[in-house]
Protein backbone atom coordinates (compact mmCIF):
# COMPACT_ATOMS: atom_id res chain seq x y z
CA UNK A 1 0.00 0.00 0.00
CA UNK A 2 1.22 3.48 -1.22
CA UNK A 3 0.32 6.32 1.42
CA UNK A 4 -0.73 9.78 -0.40
CA UNK A 5 -0.82 12.62 1.93
CA UNK A 6 -2.51 15.64 1.14
CA UNK A 7 -2.60 18.82 2.99
CA UNK A 8 -5.64 21.10 2.67
CA UNK A 9 -5.96 24.85 3.76
CA UNK A 10 -8.78 27.32 1.71
CA UNK A 11 -8.12 25.00 -1.16
CA UNK A 12 -11.94 24.86 -2.46
CA UNK A 13 -11.63 25.75 -5.97
CA UNK A 14 -8.87 22.85 -6.75
CA UNK A 15 -9.33 20.05 -3.49
CA UNK A 16 -12.01 18.11 -5.86
CA UNK A 17 -8.81 17.81 -8.69
CA UNK A 18 -6.62 17.01 -6.23
CA UNK A 19 -8.24 14.07 -4.49
CA UNK A 20 -9.70 12.91 -7.82
CA UNK A 21 -5.92 12.44 -9.43
CA UNK A 22 -5.30 10.22 -6.74
CA UNK A 23 -8.36 7.92 -6.87
CA UNK A 24 -7.67 7.45 -10.46
CA UNK A 25 -4.10 6.65 -10.24
CA UNK A 26 -3.37 3.31 -12.08
CA UNK A 27 -2.00 1.69 -8.91
CA UNK A 28 -5.07 1.36 -6.64
CA UNK A 29 -3.65 -0.49 -3.19
CA UNK A 30 -4.19 3.39 -1.66
CA UNK A 31 -4.34 5.51 1.28
CA UNK A 32 -5.32 9.27 0.40
CA UNK A 33 -4.81 10.85 3.99
CA UNK A 34 -6.19 14.44 3.67
CA UNK A 35 -4.91 16.72 6.77
CA UNK A 36 -7.46 19.53 6.60
CA UNK A 37 -6.11 22.37 8.90
CA UNK A 38 -9.01 24.88 9.89
CA UNK A 39 -9.89 25.95 6.34
CA UNK A 40 -12.63 29.22 6.66
CA UNK A 41 -14.03 27.99 3.13
CA UNK A 42 -16.02 24.96 1.83
CA UNK A 43 -12.70 22.68 1.79
CA UNK A 44 -13.80 20.88 4.44
CA UNK A 45 -17.22 19.98 3.29
CA UNK A 46 -15.99 19.10 -0.63
CA UNK A 47 -13.51 16.27 0.80
CA UNK A 48 -15.94 14.74 2.84
CA UNK A 49 -18.29 14.71 -0.29
CA UNK A 50 -16.29 11.81 -1.37
CA UNK A 51 -17.34 8.24 -0.56
CA UNK A 52 -14.44 6.25 -1.23
CA UNK A 53 -13.18 3.67 1.55
CA UNK A 54 -9.31 4.65 1.03
CA UNK A 55 -9.66 8.36 1.61
CA UNK A 56 -9.23 9.39 5.43
CA UNK A 57 -10.02 12.61 6.39
CA UNK A 58 -7.81 14.18 9.68
CA UNK A 59 -8.99 17.62 11.20
CA UNK A 60 -6.24 19.75 12.73
CA UNK A 61 -8.17 21.49 15.81
CA UNK A 62 -5.56 24.50 15.32
CA UNK A 63 -4.21 25.67 12.29
CA UNK A 64 -1.26 23.82 12.09
CA UNK A 65 0.92 24.94 8.83
CA UNK A 66 2.20 22.91 5.76
CA UNK A 67 5.12 21.82 7.76
CA UNK A 68 3.21 20.03 10.98
CA UNK A 69 0.27 19.01 8.55
CA UNK A 70 2.56 16.70 6.70
CA UNK A 71 4.14 15.67 9.85
CA UNK A 72 0.57 14.84 11.39
CA UNK A 73 0.19 12.78 8.12
CA UNK A 74 3.27 10.81 8.20
CA UNK A 75 2.61 9.63 11.76
CA UNK A 76 -0.79 8.16 10.46
CA UNK A 77 0.87 6.72 7.30
CA UNK A 78 0.40 2.96 7.35
CA UNK A 79 2.12 2.54 3.36
CA UNK A 80 5.40 1.01 2.29
CA UNK A 81 5.99 4.18 1.09
CA UNK A 82 4.73 8.32 1.05
CA UNK A 83 4.22 10.83 -0.81
CA UNK A 84 3.13 14.54 -0.81
CA UNK A 85 0.52 16.42 -2.65
CA UNK A 86 -0.92 20.07 -1.75
CA UNK A 87 -4.31 20.45 -1.75
CA UNK A 88 -4.01 22.67 -4.93
CA UNK A 89 -2.03 20.64 -7.15
CA UNK A 90 -2.51 16.80 -8.91
CA UNK A 91 -0.70 13.77 -10.03
CA UNK A 92 -0.34 12.44 -13.58
CA UNK A 93 -2.65 9.08 -13.67
CA UNK A 94 0.51 7.08 -13.42
CA UNK A 95 2.47 8.97 -10.86
CA UNK A 96 2.30 6.34 -8.16
CA UNK A 97 2.87 2.89 -10.30
CA UNK A 98 5.41 4.75 -11.98
CA UNK A 99 7.46 5.54 -8.96
CA UNK A 100 6.83 2.78 -6.85
CA UNK A 101 7.96 0.13 -9.93
CA UNK A 102 11.06 1.60 -10.18
CA UNK A 103 11.52 1.81 -6.30
CA UNK A 104 10.75 -1.86 -6.27
CA UNK A 105 12.89 -2.44 -9.30
CA UNK A 106 15.78 -0.80 -7.75
CA UNK A 107 15.58 -1.19 -3.84
CA UNK A 108 15.59 2.34 -3.13
CA UNK A 109 14.49 4.57 -0.16
CA UNK A 110 13.38 7.35 -2.36
CA UNK A 111 12.28 8.14 -5.88
CA UNK A 112 12.03 11.40 -7.50
CA UNK A 113 10.15 12.41 -11.23
CA UNK A 114 10.09 15.72 -13.05
CA UNK A 115 7.53 18.04 -12.15
CA UNK A 116 5.27 20.15 -14.74
CA UNK A 117 4.98 23.54 -13.61
CA UNK A 118 1.18 25.27 -14.58
CA UNK A 119 0.53 28.92 -14.58
CA UNK A 120 -2.73 30.52 -15.63
CA UNK A 121 -2.24 32.16 -19.03
CA UNK A 122 1.56 30.86 -19.48
CA UNK A 123 3.58 27.80 -20.92
CA UNK A 124 3.60 24.77 -18.95
CA UNK A 125 7.03 25.23 -17.31
CA UNK A 126 9.12 21.55 -16.95
CA UNK A 127 11.75 21.43 -14.24
CA UNK A 128 12.89 17.24 -14.02
CA UNK A 129 15.77 15.35 -14.97
CA UNK A 130 17.56 14.74 -18.12
CA UNK A 131 18.59 11.14 -17.37
CA UNK A 132 18.09 8.44 -15.03
CA UNK A 133 20.60 8.57 -11.82
CA UNK A 134 21.03 6.19 -9.08
CA UNK A 135 23.07 7.67 -6.01
CA UNK A 136 23.89 7.26 -2.58
CA UNK A 137 25.16 10.33 -1.64
CA UNK A 138 23.24 12.71 0.05
CA UNK A 139 22.50 15.14 -2.48
CA UNK A 140 21.85 15.03 -5.86
CA UNK A 141 24.14 18.03 -7.50
CA UNK A 142 23.29 17.43 -10.79
CA UNK A 143 19.77 17.57 -10.55
CA UNK A 144 19.27 21.09 -9.69
CA UNK A 145 18.36 22.75 -6.23
CA UNK A 146 15.00 23.50 -7.13
CA UNK A 147 14.11 20.15 -7.55
CA UNK A 148 16.88 17.67 -5.55
CA UNK A 149 15.12 19.71 -2.57
CA UNK A 150 11.34 19.60 -3.60
CA UNK A 151 9.40 16.54 -2.07
CA UNK A 152 6.05 16.32 -3.92
CA UNK A 153 7.97 15.11 -6.45
CA UNK A 154 8.97 12.34 -4.32
CA UNK A 155 7.76 8.57 -3.13
CA UNK A 156 9.73 7.92 0.24
CA UNK A 157 9.80 4.58 2.21
CA UNK A 158 7.65 5.13 5.23
CA UNK A 159 9.83 3.74 7.63
CA UNK A 160 12.53 6.71 6.99
CA UNK A 161 10.09 8.90 9.07
CA UNK A 162 10.65 6.79 11.96
CA UNK A 163 14.40 8.73 12.34
CA UNK A 164 12.99 12.22 10.21
CA UNK A 165 10.47 14.05 11.67
CA UNK A 166 8.80 16.77 9.05
CA UNK A 167 9.71 19.98 9.69
CA UNK A 168 6.93 22.15 11.75
CA UNK A 169 8.20 25.67 10.47
CA UNK A 170 6.02 27.37 8.46
CA UNK A 171 7.98 28.71 5.56
CA UNK A 172 10.50 26.40 3.66
CA UNK A 173 9.92 23.72 5.97
CA UNK A 174 10.27 21.11 2.95
CA UNK A 175 14.36 22.27 2.66
CA UNK A 176 15.49 20.52 5.43
CA UNK A 177 12.85 17.82 5.93
CA UNK A 178 14.18 16.60 1.96
CA UNK A 179 17.96 16.76 3.30
CA UNK A 180 17.48 14.47 6.23
CA UNK A 181 15.33 12.59 4.22
CA UNK A 182 18.40 11.88 1.89
CA UNK A 183 21.15 11.59 4.80
CA UNK A 184 19.03 8.85 6.65
CA UNK A 185 18.45 6.82 2.97
CA UNK A 186 20.46 4.42 1.64
CA UNK A 187 19.49 4.44 -2.23
CA UNK A 188 17.85 7.24 -4.33
CA UNK A 189 16.76 7.01 -7.99
CA UNK A 190 16.16 10.05 -9.86
CA UNK A 191 13.76 9.44 -13.38
CA UNK A 192 13.10 11.23 -16.50
CA UNK A 193 9.10 10.85 -16.02
CA UNK A 194 7.54 13.96 -15.19
CA UNK A 195 4.39 12.96 -13.07
CA UNK A 196 3.76 16.14 -10.56
CA UNK A 197 1.76 18.60 -11.71
CA UNK A 198 2.39 22.12 -9.45
CA UNK A 199 -0.09 24.79 -10.01
CA UNK A 200 1.48 28.28 -9.50
CA UNK A 201 -0.79 29.89 -7.63
CA UNK A 202 -0.07 33.46 -7.40
CA UNK A 203 -2.58 34.09 -4.24
CA UNK A 204 -0.33 30.90 -2.13
CA UNK A 205 1.73 31.63 0.65
CA UNK A 206 4.75 31.07 -1.02
CA UNK A 207 4.60 33.16 -3.93
CA UNK A 208 3.10 36.48 -1.74
CA UNK A 209 6.25 36.27 0.50
CA UNK A 210 8.66 38.77 1.16
CA UNK A 211 12.49 38.63 0.12
CA UNK A 212 13.31 39.32 3.49
CA UNK A 213 10.97 37.05 5.51
CA UNK A 214 12.24 34.23 2.80
CA UNK A 215 16.15 35.09 3.96
CA UNK A 216 14.83 35.01 7.33
CA UNK A 217 13.44 31.33 6.79
CA UNK A 218 16.54 30.35 5.28
CA UNK A 219 18.63 31.04 7.79
CA UNK A 220 16.41 28.79 10.20
CA UNK A 221 16.78 25.92 7.49
CA UNK A 222 20.69 26.41 7.94
CA UNK A 223 20.26 26.71 11.80
CA UNK A 224 17.92 23.62 11.52
CA UNK A 225 20.76 21.27 9.35
CA UNK A 226 23.53 22.77 11.64
CA UNK A 227 21.45 21.12 14.99
CA UNK A 228 21.01 18.17 13.08
CA UNK A 229 24.41 17.72 11.83
CA UNK A 230 25.83 18.71 15.27
CA UNK A 231 22.95 15.67 16.85
CA UNK A 232 23.83 13.15 14.25
CA UNK A 233 28.27 13.55 13.73
CA UNK A 234 29.55 15.90 16.77
CA UNK A 235 31.19 18.55 16.47
CA UNK A 236 33.55 17.61 13.78
CA UNK A 237 34.21 18.89 9.82
CA UNK A 238 31.02 17.70 8.71
CA UNK A 239 29.54 20.03 11.43
CA UNK A 240 31.80 22.76 11.28
CA UNK A 241 31.24 22.66 7.22
CA UNK A 242 27.15 22.99 8.34
CA UNK A 243 28.04 26.23 10.63
CA UNK A 244 29.53 27.88 7.49
CA UNK A 245 26.70 27.99 5.57
CA UNK A 246 24.54 28.84 8.42
CA UNK A 247 27.36 31.56 7.85
CA UNK A 248 26.40 32.27 4.34
CA UNK A 249 22.45 32.46 4.61
CA UNK A 250 23.55 35.12 7.98
CA UNK A 251 25.44 37.31 5.27
CA UNK A 252 22.54 36.73 2.53
CA UNK A 253 20.45 38.24 5.74
CA UNK A 254 23.04 41.32 6.37
CA UNK A 255 22.58 42.46 3.10
CA UNK A 256 19.17 43.38 3.66
CA UNK A 257 19.61 45.48 6.51
CA UNK A 258 17.66 48.43 5.69
CA UNK A 259 14.42 46.66 4.42
CA UNK A 260 14.33 44.99 7.76
CA UNK A 261 13.59 48.27 8.90
CA UNK A 262 11.72 50.16 6.72
CA UNK A 263 8.98 47.00 6.51
CA UNK A 264 9.20 46.83 10.42
CA UNK A 265 10.54 43.11 9.96
CA UNK A 266 12.29 43.17 13.36
CA UNK A 267 8.98 43.30 15.54
CA UNK A 268 6.92 40.88 12.83
CA UNK A 269 9.67 38.39 13.01
CA UNK A 270 11.40 38.96 16.42
CA UNK A 271 10.71 35.39 17.60
CA UNK A 272 12.57 33.73 14.86
CA UNK A 273 15.16 36.63 14.87
CA UNK A 274 15.76 36.05 18.36
CA UNK A 275 16.37 32.51 17.56
CA UNK A 276 18.72 32.99 15.02
CA UNK A 277 20.96 35.63 17.15
CA UNK A 278 20.80 33.29 20.33
CA UNK A 279 22.49 30.07 17.71
CA UNK A 280 24.61 32.51 16.54
CA UNK A 281 25.75 33.54 19.70
CA UNK A 282 26.24 30.41 20.88
CA UNK A 283 27.90 28.12 18.40
CA UNK A 284 30.01 31.08 15.61
CA UNK A 285 33.00 32.06 17.55
CA UNK A 286 34.10 35.77 16.19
Amino acid sequence: MISIIITAYNVEKTIEKAINSCINQTYKDLEIIVVEDCSTDNTKDIIKSFNDPRIVLLENQTNQGAGMSRRIGTKAARGEFTCFLDGDDWLDPKFIQTLYNTAKRENADIVSCGVIIKEDGKKDLIRGYNKKKIFTDCDDTEAGYWVSRYLNNKLVKRELWDKVEYSSRRFCEDTQTCFFLMLESNIKVNITYNGYYYYQNSNSLCHNTSTVKRAIYMVLCAKDICDYMAKKFGPGETYQNSLKAFLVRIKELEELEDRLEKEDIKEKFKDELAEIFEFFLLHIKL
